[in-house]
């Protein structure tokens, strides 16, 4: 016969229960004390351009809460298609007023040893009974993990020194306010234009299917993202959409070595260059030009800008080959 379990127990086994102390002959009566609250949130590795086609990467991202002054891993989950996961809060155990990393992995080619895994993170404090981020300084609401929330995080852990402590607390709600995914609130250690610099940075490495986390540094006070050249930056790209016969100004610095003009890629496409300067590149929309992400190489090296969009084609928009990554779900343009 099966033993059926009453409310009281069902009950008791959702609640943690304080054992208390024996004094003299007197009992004290258990305290149960609430289990925290669970940790939920959204991924987002925007859209990119990269080499892997669809089946290269990984259609789910891992993510981890790690303690980051012991680098325990408190608890992991999964996203789901739209990037959205849930941390049980019974599994998670956190200690008040402790910062964590809440970090999302992705790995390309199946997980295949020898290739590349690309990271966001964010900054994650469990407070008041519940969880503030760097998007969100009210308790669990609005927790993202986002290109820019890895580039604050990576600045703030970079900075952090045992001579020069960086306040990692002053940064709680400070990315990404008023429904700008770029905004940032400066604050002292970690200046606008620091994020600036670092952002771009992140945005480059997960253009090239490189790890942000791993592949940023701080050397002699400026910021340097490995393999790439400090000078060679894209700034803006005006306009960011167009029909076939448009002309297109990319702004930056360190497109000029010599003579030689760099290599423009739009959507992974060579696309050929009209004009170009240290601080300029031109180019006319064509035929022939896709969709996606504008990569300016110089010398080796090479930067990745903001998406451009080519429009007024029969039957809609045309694309490259880049992936449009809504959060957990990699999605191969047609």
């Amino acid at each position: 016969m099966i033993r059926q379990r009453s409310p009281i127990h069902a009950l008791t086994a959702l609640t943690r229960v304080a054992v208390p102390a024996v004094i003299g002959c007197s009992t004290a009566v258990p305290i149960t004390r609430p289990l925290p609250p669970d940790l939920a949130g959204r991924v987002s590795f925007e859209q990119r351009a990269t080499q892997a086609t669809m089946l290269d990467v990984a259609d789910r991202a891992t993510v981890s809460l790690i303690q980051a002054d012991t680098g325990v891993t408190k608890g992991t989950t999964v996203t789901n298609e739209s990037g959205a996961f849930l941390l049980r809060g019974e599994t998670l155990q956190p200690e008040t007023d402790v910062l964590y990393y809440l970090e999302a992995m992705k790995g390309l080619s199946n997980h295949r040893p020898g290739v590349p895994a690309a990271r966001v993170r964010t900054l994650a404090r469990f407070s008041g009974g519940g969880w503030t981020t760097l998007t969100n300084s009210v308790i669990n609401t609005g927790i993202l993990l986002t290109p820019n929330t890895t580039a604050v995080s990576i600045g703030a852990g970079l900075r952090h020194s045992t001579t020069s402590p960086f306040d990692f607390v002053s940064l709680i709600g400070k990315v990404g306010q008023n429904g700008n995914n770029d905004g940032y609130d400066p604050v002292p250690g970690l200046t606008a234009s620091d994020q600036g610099t670092l952002l771009t940075m992140v945005r480059t490495a997960l253009g090239q299917d490189r790890d942000p986390v791993g592949s940023i540094r701080l050397d002699a006070g400026a910021w340097v993202l490995n393999g790439t050249s400090a000078g060679l930056v894209i700034g803006s790209v005006s306009p960011t959409s167009g029909r076939v016969g448009t002309s297109v100004v990319v702004s930056g610095s360190g497109f000029l070595s010599g003579t030689t003009a760099p290599d423009l890629l739009v959507g992974g496409v060579f696309t050929p260059v009209a004009t170009w300067s240290a601080t300029e590149v031109r180019f006319t929309v064509s035929a022939g030009t896709p969709t996606g992400t504008v990569v300016v190489r110089q010398a080796g090296y090479q930067a990745a800008g903001p998406v451009f969009t080519v429009t007024g084609l029969l039957g809609g928009t045309a694309r490259g080959n880049g992936l449009i990554d809504l959060g957990g779900l990699v999605r191969g343009e047609d």
